[in-house]
Parts: C-alpha cells; sequence; structure tokens
C-alpha cells in the first residue's frame, strides 16, 4: 500500500512539473490534407509534439515518423481509441520501461518505440472514421504530451 502511494506521489509530482514547466504552443501549422507519410516530433527539452492535430484517410496504410529531439527524457507514441487517453496514460505507467510504458489493451490501436533522442518508423492501418488520441505513456507525459489524429 505505502509503494502505491509512494508511486501515486511519484506521478503526481510529475503532472504537476509538467504543467508548470511546458508553455502551450510549439504547434506548427495544421494541414487539413490527409496524409499517408507522417513525421511528428518532439520539441526540444519539453514535453509537447510538434503537431497537435494529424489528417488521416480512414483505411489507408499509414507510416509515421516518430522523432525524439530530446536529449534528456525518453518519449513514445501511442495512438488510442477516442475517450481512453487518460486511462491508457495511467495503465501505461503501471506497465513499467520494460514494456516501455505501453499496457496491454485492446484501446493501443498503434504504438511506436519508447526511445531516447532519436527516431522510430510504424505503419499502421487508418482507424475508420474519427478523432483518435495520441499521447506519450511515460509516466506524467500524457497530461500534456497529446494531440488528435482525424481519420477522414
Amino acid at each position: 500500500m505505502k509503494q502505491q502511494l509512494s508511486f501515486i506521489s511519484c506521478l503526481l509530482i510529475v503532472m504537476f512539473l509538467s504543467f508548470a514547466c511546458t508553455r502551450p504552443g510549439g504547434n506548427q501549422p495544421v494541414s487539413k490534407v490527409p496524409e499517408k507519410n507522417i513525421t511528428i516530433s518532439t520539441v526540444g527539452e519539453t514535453m509537447l509534439f510538434d503537431k497537435r492535430e494529424l489528417y488521416v484517410k480512414a483505411g489507408e496504410e499509414i507510416t509515421l515518423t516518430f522523432v525524439n529531439n530530446a536529449t534528456t527524457m525518453k518519449h513514445n507514441w501511442l495512438l488510442v481509441t477516442p475517450g481512453k487517453a487518460d486511462e491508457i496514460g495511467i495503465l501505461g505507467a503501471k506497465a513499467g520501461e520494460a514494456k516501455q510504458f505501453v499496457p496491454e489493451s485492446s484501446d493501443v490501436l498503434a504504438t511506436t518505440k519508447l526511445i531516447g533522442k532519436g527516431q522510430d518508423v510504424i505503419k499502421f492501418k487508418a482507424p475508420p472514421s474519427g478523432q483518435y488520441p495520441y499521447i506519450c505513456t511515460f509516466p506524467g507525459h500524457y497530461t500534456v504530451m497529446r494531440g488528435t489524429l482525424h481519420s477522414l
């Protein structure tokens, strides 16, 4: 019980610091044209993606290149079921680094590896029409490191 409370306390501190140490922005202009080849990056040493919105065509194969520009933090990119971003963020922390902070859940639709500075490329089929959240599940990051994939 004490260990669980310590974990929750640490998670709350990380979440507080993420709000205090990041600023809004870091967004590139949004192209509402569906893309098949997407590159999304982190913004320097912040807990932000450079794009808050992505557009794809439902059912198409998507190639996503995730670039982590941070030299001090690890990040990943997960596409999740609508309405499940916070739940997956919490479950990711519980999954631990050995599982790259990615929970075993049918609500995880696509995921990159947890990486330090560098990049990871994945391919996935765009989900049915709708708005799908994407997040980083490194503990505490999901609270601010998120965006929306619009499947048209």
